[in-house]
Order: structure tokens, then sequence, then C-alpha cells
């Protein structure tokens, strides 16, 4: 009976002892696993609020710049459609106050012409409907006309609906924009205006404007969704040019400004900015499905796992507990015995997760900084393009520079082009793969030496690349002392060469032109650096020029021109030639000398105002295209002898003409189209001449004086009336409300409504 009572007592302290050992050894395990995973796992959960986040900040994103690019192009589209309102042709064409079919036909060509000139200007509109209440008549700028009596307009096939229905629904609606489908099941988008004359309450007619917004700017993706939300009765997709459905279009309208909706079985995380031109609103969405199905997916396998690993952790400590062994205490104990290795690797458990956000914010970096180098792209291409040439007008310059907001504040402009002496000496000569990095390499650090250098004198550069050239841009307002400038700028160009040379080896020259006080005229200046760079890179010409007897010759030859002694001029021009013909033999050699006395006689005769149009005629161009060096000497001969006849004729006349172009100018100073192309070709005669001659003739620059005018009238506009500013830009001859500012700004040194205020005060006072 004792040892019965024995055995029971050890067998109740071995259980005691084995339940100790399990709940030790669970404990444990809870501490040093359990507790970093649950952690762990509560930061992978978090992780999805964190990039729902981050989606909605892109998103936002996305909906304010459809927001500025759609309801900028609507600001245009309401410009243009006041403009045709208040024309005197179309008030007529609406009126119907003509009566004669010969005058009719006559004023319903302008009323065409003139819709066909305003669509050209503004690629979202796509077309143009003038409608008249009056004589029921209408005008299209793509299906043309359809007068009385005669063939009629297709009402069915443009807008998909019969006349009835149309006049109906236009007489009926309230709202600017409009909707139709034609008969080939396309969906297009309106903006609707009434347009009156005398009684507000009987129409006269109506303009209709079918467009397409920002069809440059988004691309069709089937992983998004962007587009309008009409007056809340219709959903027009931007990127597909669509009419979503109805149920679509509820789903929208009931939907928080950022919540996730189901569209078309589709989930999309949807952002919603209301228009602050028209009465709708801009809706942005992507689908995030796919990346966060991953991440579901993972927390998911994670659960899974820590369940399992809790599962076996149970088995493992009843086992253990039976062998009467806890591994944690062992270890406890070895850990006391011995110090750490201090080259133990680095628990690396988490390390998927923290990989994945350095390839989050690598990725997000990498896309900044590509959208920032293709604007820079876009505008280097800009300012390319209006350095060779290739805008005409100055108007279309104004619209490229304000629509990448490109800002030259000053009226005056230099170019400074530096180039590379020998390319030879560049590694990649060796590796031609190279070639397009070591380009890159050259232009950046002479972009960036240069315009750091040029900074200390003007503080307004813009660099370019152009024809594997490094160009500024120096954009700075009038000074008085004009030479003193133009050393600080040759001081500072040769510092760039000196550093370029001493840090980097790079052997460069640079050349500069002269000051022009016109955008246009930066492609003459980029020519006359690459002449200057031509007659550098030229050793034969430089040979004649080193020789100080030659250059006294030509010196005499130029004092001749400038002295209006041309039979002089004429003989002296015959030595030199002949001179340098006897040392060279080959004729190619000859026509360069002869176009170099050319474009130094060019520049003496340009100063003096008789010969400034002569020197861009089309007569002296086919000089550049006779091939043979003797007739190219006589015509340059006869040209000199033609001069006393050609100034005496030309004197006379450019005094009387001034005043004439002025005149015109303030007939016209309300005409946006109004620029120095437009009065050159009103009176036969080049851009530069009209400069010169206003110059000369009346100390002012041109664009100087227009400008001058219009500020004017601004001010006047302010003063008088309660007129907005956008209606005081269109009526003073501005294009848009933003150039106004600008001009408005330089002149008077405050805004226009800066200018509204202080005069308000005035009038109270």
């Amino acid at each position: 009976m004792a040892l019965r009572n024995n055995f029971n007592k050890t067998k109740r302290k071995s259980e005691i002892y084995s339940g100790k050992i399990f709940y030790s050894w669970l404990l444990s395990f809870l501490i040093i696993f359990s507790i970093p995973a649950l952690l762990s796992l509560l930061l992978q959960m978090n992780t999805n609020k964190l990039l729902k986040k981050e989606l909605y900040n892109l998103e936002r994103e996305a909906v304010l710049q459809m927001k500025y690019i759609c309801d900028g192009e609507m600001k245009t589209i309401h410009q243009y459609v006041g403009q045709i309102a208040e024309n005197d042709n179309v008030q007529i064409f609406l009126d119907n106050t003509i009566h004669d079919k010969t005058e009719q036909k006559v004023n319903i060509k302008k009323v065409f012409d003139y819709l066909r000139s305003q669509k050209a200007q503004e690629s979202a509109i796509q077309d143009i409907y003038l409608f008249s209440k009056s004589n029921g008549y209408m005008i299209s700028t793509k299906h043309g006309g359809n007068a009385q009596d005669t063939v009629i307009f297709q009402y069915e096939k443009a807008f998909g609906i019969d006349k009835d229905t149309f006049w109906n629904m236009l007489n009926k609606t309230t709202s600017s924009t409009l909707m139709f489908q034609d008969d080939t099941g396309n969906n297009t988008l309106y903006y609707y205006r009434v347009v009156v004359t005398d009684d507000l309450r009987n129409p006269a007619g109506c303009i209709l404007v079918s467009y397409q917004l920002g069809e440059k700017i988004f691309n069709t993706d089937e992983e998004r969704i962007g587009g309008i939300l009409v007056d809340n009765s219709m959903f027009w997709d931007v990127w597909n040019s669509k009419l979503h459905s109805e149920n679509v279009r509820n789903i929208l309208i009931e939907a928080l400004p950022f919540t996730q909706v189901l569209i078309d079985g589709n989930d999309y995380l949807i952002v919603k900015e209301k228009s602050e031109i028209e009465n709708w609103t801009y809706v942005y969405g992507v689908r995030p499905a796919s990346f966060f199905y991953h991440i579901e997916q993972s927390q998911k396998a994670y659960l899974l796992f820590l369940f399992g690993s809790f599962i076996l952790c149970i088995v493992a400590a009843n086992y253990l507990a039976v062998r009467n062994y806890n591994p944690i205490l062992s270890l406890v104990e070895s850990i006391q015995q011995q110090r750490f290795d201090e080259n133990v690797k680095k628990d690396r458990t988490f390390a998927w997760l923290e990989n994945s956000y350095k390839d989050m914010a690598r990725e997000r970096y990498l896309l900044e900084n590509q959208l920032e180098k293709e604007k820079n792209v876009i505008v280097n291409n800009i300012l390319s393009r209006i350095i060779k040439g290739y805008y005409k007008r100055e108007i279309d310059v104004e619209k490229a520079l304000e629509q990448y907001q490109i800002s030259f504040i000053y009226e005056n402009y230099r170019i400074v082009v530096w180039s590379v002496d020998d390319y030879s000496k560049l590694f990649f000569q060796d590796n031609p793969e190279l070639e397009a990095d070591t380009l890159e390499l050259l232009h950046f650090l002479i972009e960036n030496v240069g315009g750091e250098c040029l900074r200390k004198v003007i503080t307004s550069v813009y660099s370019v690349e152009c024809d594997n050239l490094v160009v500024f841009i120096l954009n700075y307002p009038g000074t008085e002392n004009e030479e003193k400038m133009q050393e600080a700028l040759i001081y500072q160009n040769n510092q760039v060469k000196k550093i370029l040379k001493d840090k980097f080896g790079l052997r460069l020259t640079w050349f500069d032109s002269k000051q022009y006080n016109r955008i246009l005229n930066l492609k003459v200046a980029y020519m006359e650096c690459l002449t200057k760079m031509e007659n550098w890179n030229n050793p034969d010409v430089n040979d004649i020029l080193e020789n100080n007897k030659t250059l006294e010759e030509q010196n005499r030859f130029l004092a001749f021109l400038y002295e209006e002694n041309y039979d002089n001029a004429a003989k002296q021009f015959i030595y030199l030639v002949e001179k340098y013909s006897e040392k060279n033999k080959e004729g190619w050699k000859v026509k360069l000398y002869i176009y170099y006395l050319l474009e130094k006689m060019s520049e003496i005769l340009q100063e003096n105002i008789k010969f400034s149009q002569l020197f861009e005629k089309e007569e002296m161009k086919h000089l550049l295209n006779i091939p043979d060096e003797d007739k190219l000497k006589e015509s340059v001969i006869n040209l000199i002898d033609s001069l006393s006849s050609y100034g005496e004729q030309e004197k006379q006349g450019y005094i009387s003409r001034s005043i004439q172009i002025l005149h015109f100018i303030d007939t016209n100073i309300y005409n946006p189209d109004l620029s120095i192309g437009m009065i050159a070709e009103e009176f036969g005669i080049t851009e530069s001449y009209v400069s010169k001659l206003i110059k000369k003739s009346h100390d002012i620059q041109i664009l100087t004086y227009i400008n001058k005018k219009r500020v004017e009238n601004v001010k006047y506009l302010i003063e008088n009336t309660d007129l907005n500013i956008n209606e005081i830009a269109s009526r003073s001859g501005f294009y848009s409300y933003r150039t106004m500012i600008r001009t408005f700004r330089q002149q008077e040194g405050i805004t226009p409504s800066d200018y509204r205020r202080k005069t308000g005060q005035r009038k109270k006072n």
C-alpha cells in the first residue's frame, strides 16, 4: 500500500514537471516567433492602405491634368465662339438684312471663309455650324450650307435626328453642352450658344461647335477610365470618344470623390474633380484589381502559414515535454556561455518587403524623371524650331511658348553658339556605340557650366541643343551701356572655355551674334553665328585676314562704301579679288572670298535705311546661285554701281511710308492678328525693313509701339467699363488674357486687376 502511494506521488510529480516543460516551451515560442510574425503581418496589412493612398495621389494628379487641359481648351472655344458672334459679317447673315441675292452670296462666302479660319486656329474644334433663324439658312465648315428652296441640309446624317426634332430640342435646352449621334453611330460633343441681336427674347440664331477634348494628350488604355460627367445627364469617355451607358453614368454620379466602383464587371478606383468652366465633372479611374490581388493572396498565405506553425508548435511542444527537453532554455544557456560571432549574417526574413518598397520608390522616381525629361525634350524642340525659322508668324511662336509655359519677358535677344573643335579627340571614336552618350555628356557640361557663368551677366538664359551644337538664347532688357555688357559676355564665355579645357580637356570655340529685338530674328542671329563659324574653320580666309596689308585694303573698300563713294569702292573690290586670285587659282576659293566681301558689304549698307531692304530682296539672293566666279565678280560690281541710283529712290519714300504704317497700326490695333508680318504683307516690304523703318523714323521699336497702343486701350476699358479680363483682352487685340497680363505688367509694373483696384479707389476718394 505504501509502495503504491509512493508510485502515485512520483507519477503526479512527473506529470506536473512535464506540463511545466510544455507550457514553458509554448510560451517561449509565442514570445520569440509569434510576436514578430504578428507585427510583420500588421505591417503587411497596412501596405494595402499605403498603396491606396499613393494611388489616390497619382489619380488626383491625373484628373487635375485632365481638368487643366480640357478647361484650357474650353476657354479657347468660348473665346472663338464669342469672336464669331461679334463678327460684323456674321451679324449681317443672322439678321438677314441683305435682300439682293448677289450680295447675299458674297456675305455667305465671307462668313464661310471666316468660320474656316476660326476652325483652323484650334485643333480641338472639329466643325462649326452657324444657323440663322430669320432666313432658315445653315453654314458648316465641313458640310457647306443650304439656301432657301435649294438643297436641304441633311440633319439626320449630321446629328442623327430630323430637322423639327433638332430645333425643338435647341429651343428647350438650357445646357451649353449637347450630344448627338450621326447615322454611322459616332457620338460627338457640341458646345451650344444662342446669338442675340436687339431682342433677347427673339434669338437671331445659334452657333454649334463640335469639339474633341484632349485628343493629343490621352491614349486608350483598358486598365483606365477617364471622361466627363456632362450636366449629370451623360458620361463622355475622353480617351475612347464614346458615350457610356446610363447605368455607368448613374454609378459615377452617386460615387464619392474617391471610392471603388464596379463598371462593366471591372473594379475601378474613381477620382472626381469639378470643372471651373462648364457644368460638368471630370472623372478618372484605374483598375487596381490585378495589383491588389497579389497582395491579398500573399496575406492569406501568410495567415495560413501562421496557423500551420501554431499547430506544429503544439505538437512539437507535447513531443518535447514527453522527452523532458526544452530547446529554448538550452539555447539561452548556450548563449550565456559563449559570445556572439560578429560575422553572423543578419536575419533577412522580410527582405522581400524592403525590396518591394525600394522598387516602388525607384519606379516612381524614374517616372517623375521621365516626365521631366520628356518636357525638356519638347521645350528644346520648340526653341530649336524657333532658332531654325520653323515659325513664320509671331502669333505662332507665342502660342507654342504659352502652351509649355516658356516665357521671354524682355524684348532684346542674343545668341551664343558653342562648338567642339575636334571630335576625333573624344573617346567615342574607338567605340561608335558610345557616341550618343558622349555627346549627351558634352552638351550637359557646356549647358551647365556655360549657363552658370552667363547668368552672372544676364539672368534669363535658355540652353538649346541644335544641330549637334549647344546654343544659348540670352533674353535681356535694353541697357544704356551695351559695350560694357558685351565685354562682360566675352569675359564669361572665355571663362567657360578655360574651365572646360582645364577641368575636362575639352577644346571648344564660341561665337555670338548681334542684338535683335524680335524673337523671329533668332534665325538671323543663328545664321550669323554659323557664318562666323564657317569663316573660323576656313584656313584660307583666315590666312588672308591675318595679313595686315590685306586687312587695310579691305577696310579701305568698306570705307568707300560707308562714304557712298561707289566708283572707288568698285575699283577697290576688283583689286582685292584679282590679288586674291593670283595666290589662289581654285575657283571655289575665289567664290568663298567674294562671299566674304559681300557679307562685309551687306553689314555696312544695312546700317543705312536706304539700302536695308535691298539685301533682303530676291534679286540679292540670286548671287548665291551663280556657278562661275567671274560672273559672280561682275554681278557684284554691277550691284555696287547701282547703289547710287537705288539710294535716291528709296530715300524719297521711306519717311512718308513710316507714317502710313503707324496709321495702319492705329486702325487695326484691335485685330489680334496684327503683326509685323501682316504689316509687311500689306505694304509689300519685308518684316526686318518694317522694323528698321519705324526705328529710324520715330526712334521706337514697332512691337513696343503696338503693345503700348494696346495697353492704352486696356487702361481705357478698365477705367470706363465693367468688362471682365477676357472681354478686355479680346477687345484690345490680345489672343488670350495671359498675354495681355504679361504685356500690361511689363509696361505698367502691375497687373490689370491691381490697376482696376487702384482706379476704383481713386474714384471713391
